[in-house]
């Protein structure tokens, strides 16, 4: 059925929605492109807590000046090596060990 649109670009259909989360997968982070807030992008990565579990998430938000869709790649490069920091400082405190 149909999703809720929030503005002209929100993904409108569960088919469209599992197609954009497959790409996702496939790239390893996800945009938001003023899919919420017209004027607004964000990009996002997940923390892992083991080979598959997703714990938390990393995300930058700003304007489409601020978030031009060439540097996509460039910031999600950036996050990607931020969420394995987080994730291993993660294990570290699960198992008691000190935090690099």
């Amino acid at each position: 059925g149909p999703l809720v649109r929030r503005t002209p670009r929100t993904i409108g259909s569960y088919d469209a929605l599992m197609a954009h989360l497959e790409k996702v997968r496939r790239v390893g982070y996800a945009i938001d492109d003023e899919e919420t807030n017209l004027g607004t992008r964000c990009i996002a990565v997940p923390v892992f807590g083991g080979p598959s579990r997703v714990v938390a998430a990393v995300s930058l938000m700003g304007s489409i000046e601020e978030l031009p869709a060439e540097r996509f790649p460039a910031l999600a490069a950036g996050l990607q090596a931020t969420a394995r920091e987080l994730a291993a400082s993660l294990a570290a405190l699960a198992g008691g060990g000190p935090i690099s």
